[in-house]
C-alpha cells in the first residue's frame, strides 16, 4: 500500500515537471544535401532545407518565407530554388553550383513567418568541392576596330572587337535595349562583324563568353552611333601589333617512344588570326616541318618522338589585316621516362623483398639464441669449478 502512493506520488511529480519541446526563436532550419560527397567545380548539389516553428515536436513552419545564399559569394556562383514559400512540411530544395574550389557555405540569408514576421535562423551547410575552379571572366575593353564601306553608301560594316576570355569557346552578342538584353547572335572568336545603316540612329551591343554550357557575365554596354558619318568614308583601322609569343603548356608520354605536346600563344594583341606548328629536330639546321595547320588558337596538341630535342615555333596572320610573323623558338627537350614517377608513394613489397626480410629475422633470431646459449654455458662451466674447487678443499688427496 505504501509503495502504492509512493509510486503515485512519484507519476505526479513527473508529470508536473514533464513539458512539450518547444523551439525558440521559429525553430531552426535542418539541412541535407545529396549526393553526401564533394563534388568538382561545376557540378551541382540538391540542398534541402526544412523549416521548424515553434510547438510539440514536430511542427513545421507552413508557408514561410526562406531565401538561401552562399556565405562570401564568388563569381559563377548559382542557387535556384523550388519554391521560395515551404510547403506543408516546411519543405523547400534549392540547386547549387560553385565553379570555386573550396568548401563553400550556404547560409539562411533570410527567414519570414507565413505573417510576415522575421526570424532568425543561424543555420547553414558547408559543401566541398574539389579540383580545378572553373568559372568564366568576363569580356572586357569592348570598342569598334575597324568601320568599312559597303556597297550602299549608307551602311557601314562595324568590326566589334573585344579582348579574348581565356578558355572560352564562344561569345554569345546581345542587343540591350528598355533594360533587356536581346539576344542577337553567337560567335567563335572575340571578334564580329555587324552592319549598321547610318541613318538609324544608336546601337547599344553586349558581349558574354561561354564554356561547356557555363556563361559569364555581361560586358560592359558599348554605345554605336555613326550618325556623324557621312556616305563614302571609310574610318582607316590601326592594325594592332604583329607578334606572337609561345610558350611549352604540357607533354605528356601516350606511346613507349611518343610523347603529347601542347603548345599555347598570345598574338596580335588579341585580335584574330590563322596560326601554323612547324617543329624541327635540332640536328636539322634548315627544313621546319609543319605539324597543325589552321588553327584559330590559342593552343595546339600534336605528337613527336620522346627521345629526340625539337625546335618549335608558331606562324601566325592577322585576319583581314593579312600581317604574318613568327614567334620566339621554343626548345624541346627529349623526354625520359622517370623510374618512380611519385616517389614519395612507397610501392608494396615484391615476393622476393618479404623473403629477404623473412630469413633475416630467423637469422636474427638464431643469433639472439646463440648469444643466450653462450651466456649459459659461461654460467654452468663458472658453477663447475666452483664444485670442483669445493671438493678439492674437503679432500685433498684429490689434489
Amino acid at each position: 500500500m505504501r509503495l502504492n502512493k509512493a509510486l503515485g506520488s512519484l507519476f505526479l511529480l513527473a508529470s508536473l515537471v514533464f513539458v512539450p519541446s518547444v523551439f525558440a526563436g521559429g525553430g531552426p532550419v535542418e539541412f541535407s544535401v545529396e549526393p553526401n560527397s564533394s563534388l568538382n567545380p561545376g557540378e551541382q548539389y540538391i540542398v534541402h532545407a526544412r523549416v521548424y516553428a515553434n510547438g510539440p515536436w514536430p511542427t513545421y513552419c507552413k508557408g514561410c518565407y526562406i531565401k538561401l545564399a552562399f556565405q562570401n559569394p564568388q563569381a559563377g556562383d548559382y542557387i535556384a530554388q523550388d519554391s521560395e514559400t515551404t510547403n506543408d512540411e516546411g519543405r523547400i530544395y534549392a540547386k547549387v553550383q560553385s565553379k570555386v574550389s573550396g568548401e563553400r557555405i550556404i547560409i539562411v540569408d533570410q527567414l519570414r513567418d507565413s505573417s510576415g514576421t522575421k526570424i532568425n535562423a543561424g543555420s547553414s551547410v558547408a559543401l566541398k568541392y574539389t579540383g580545378e575552379s572553373i568559372f568564366i571572366k568576363t569580356p572586357t575593353n569592348l570598342r569598334i576596330s575597324q568601320i568599312e564601306t559597303t556597297g550602299d553608301p549608307n551602311v557601314r560594316n562595324v568590326h566589334i572587337f573585344w579582348d579574348p576570355v581565356p578558355g572560352a569557346t564562344s561569345y554569345t552578342v546581345y542587343k540591350p535595349m528598355g533594360g533587356i538584353n536581346f539576344y542577337h547572335t553567337t560567335v567563335d572568336t572575340n571578334l564580329y562583324e555587324m552592319k549598321v545603316n547610318i541613318k538609324s540612329g544608336v546601337f547599344y551591343v553586349a558581349v558574354d563568353a561561354r564554356k561547356d554550357g557555363m556563361s559569364s557575365a555581361l560586358s560592359s554596354v558599348l554605345t554605336i552611333d555613326l550618325s556623324n558619318e557621312h556616305p563614302n568614308v571609310t574610318t582607316n583601322p590601326t592594325p594592332p601589333p604583329a607578334n606572337i609569343t609561345a610558350r611549352i603548356a604540357n607533354q605528356q608520354f601516350v606511346e613507349q617512344y611518343s610523347r603529347q605536346v601542347t603548345v599555347k600563344w598570345g598574338a596580335f594583341d588579341g585580335y584574330p588570326g590563322t596560326f601554323t606548328i612547324y617543329v624541327k629536330a635540332t640536328t636539322n639546321k634548315n627544313d621546319w616541318e609543319q605539324k597543325f595547320d589552321g588553327s584559330k588558337g590559342p593552343s595546339a596538341t600534336f605528337n613527336l618522338k620522346a627521345d629526340q630535342d625539337y625546335h618549335i615555333k608558331v606562324h601566325g596572320c592577322m585576319d583581314k589585316f593579312g600581317t604574318c610573323v613568327d614567334s620566339n623558338i621554343l626548345l624541346l627537350p627529349k623526354l625520359q621516362k622517370q623510374e618512380n614517377p611519385n616517389p614519395t608513394i612507397s610501392p608494396a613489397p615484391s615476393g622476393d623483398n618479404k623473403n629477404v626480410e623473412e630469413l633475416n629475422k630467423k637469422v636474427e633470431n638464431l643469433q639472439n639464441q646463440l648469444d643466450q646459449s653462450k651466456k649459459t654455458q659461461g654460467v654452468l662451466e663458472q658453477r663447475i669449478n666452483d664444485l670442483v674447487n669445493f671438493i678439492k678443499r674437503l679432500f685433498p688427496f684429490f689434489q
